[in-house]
């Protein structure tokens, strides 16, 4: 064999092959550490065998919040709760896609927690992956507490940050008589309180009820019956 001696030896490009997890978990909808996730929300995802096994429909199994969603081994494989008009199971060589539609709405604020197990089919290459996204805030905020700081002053407390959307969106009653009739002429919002300037001074010592309807929180979730009122001493 004749040999051939080379001066030097350039390498323009290099390549470097990485072995990859098998089974893949990919194109999760809502992702995962989503948060803000609309409440009526499906979940999609799709699971992916990069090799040339394909994924094992039957030995595939997703949990939501512990309880099981989906069951590629039974009949439906789409389990009763989960199977809106929004579900599907697709499948093609290397995928397996699920969409999973819960009956139930998650609850406001809820982190959701997600299981998957799957593998190749062949059994060698497993997946057992979990991950959460948390869903969006739509709890109305509460009046906890009014105080008056002075006599044409009032500060309401709320049990999360707020924002005032009607400067006038405030009433007031007198729980007592005599009493001076009292209306806000201004609002100020600053975090978890709202500070009131009335139009003119309070009676002192009598109880006042106040309504709120000039408030959500940066969610834009108004104030709502029964928590948006309170007492306070003038």
């Amino acid at each position: 064999m004749p040999t051939l001696e080379l001066p030097a030896l350039y390498a323009d490009t290099v390549a470097s092959i990485v072995a990859v997890f098998r089974p893949l978990l990919a194109n999760r909808d809502p992702g995962p550490g989503e948060i803000g996730v609309v409440l009526e929300s499906a979940i999609a995802l799709e699971i992916i065998d990069p090799g040339i096994d394909g994924i094992d429909r039957a030995g595939t199994r997703v949990w939501v919040d512990g309880e099981l969603a989906f069951d590629g081994s039974s009949v439906p494989e789409l389990q009763p709760g989960f199977d809106g008009p929004r579900a599907g199971v697709t499948e093609t060589l290397d995928t397996l896609r699920i969409v999973i539609d819960p009956a139930t709405a998650f609850l406001s604020e809820a982190l959701v927690a997600v299981r998957v197990v799957s593998q190749a089919n062949g059994g060698v290459h497993v997946l057992d992956q979990s991950y959460t996204f948390r869903a969006e805030d739509r709890t109305a905020p509460r009046v906890v507490s009014a105080q008056a700081i002075s006599q044409r002053e009032v500060q309401i407390g709320f049990d999360e940050e707020i924002e005032v959307t009607g400067a006038t969106g405030f009433s007031f009653e007198a729980m007592s008589l005599p009493a001076v009739p009292i209306s806000p002429v201004g609002a100020l919002a600053t975090g978890t309180t709202v500070t009131l300037i009335i139009d003119t001074e309070m009676s002192p010592d009598v109880p006042y009820r106040v309504v709120v309807s000039g408030v959500a929180d940066v969610f834009g979730n108004a104030v709502l019956a029964p928590d948006n009122t309170t007492t306070f001493l003038g």
